[in-house]
């Protein structure tokens, strides 16, 4: 999954100012797949490299052992929150450093790899 963010103080058309739940709730905001991978085929989630690319130039290496809680903490602390179904995706973000982070254009190509799992291949479209 790529969690998407439209930055900024005020995403347009919101007219809510910053909150996060609206700047990362657009349609088409969370791409996921090809692939949804189950539990039981990686053995350790906490070993994963995870790379972006952008119009074939990496902008984004990171692996999950960076992350500073590890999965079962994530699932741990969500679930006194909230009710997880099976079937639940949980985005963890990226423990690289944000200094990668950019807008995104128009007609740039983006290709998401994450070791063992797969990749996936998007388009950036009209905002």
């Amino acid at each position: 999954m790529l969690d998407m963010t439209a930055r900024g103080p005020n995403p347009p058309g919101t007219g809510v100012g910053s909150c996060r739940s609206v700047r990362k709730g657009f349609e088409t905001f969370a791409p996921i797949g090809p692939w949804i991978t189950t539990r039981d085929e990686i053995p350790d989630p906490h070993h994963l490299t995870m790379n972006l690319w952008i119009d074939g130039e990496l902008r984004q290496s990171a692996n999950t052992s960076g992350m500073i809680n590890g999965v079962a903490e994530l699932v741990s602390f969500l679930s006194e929150v909230t009710t997880l179904l099976p079937g639940d995706l949980i985005s963890t973000g990226n423990p690289d450093s944000p200094a990668f982070q950019r807008k995104l254009v128009a007609g740039e190509k983006l290709k998401a790899e994450i070791e063992n799992i797969g990749a996936m291949n998007l388009f950036v479209g009209n905002a």
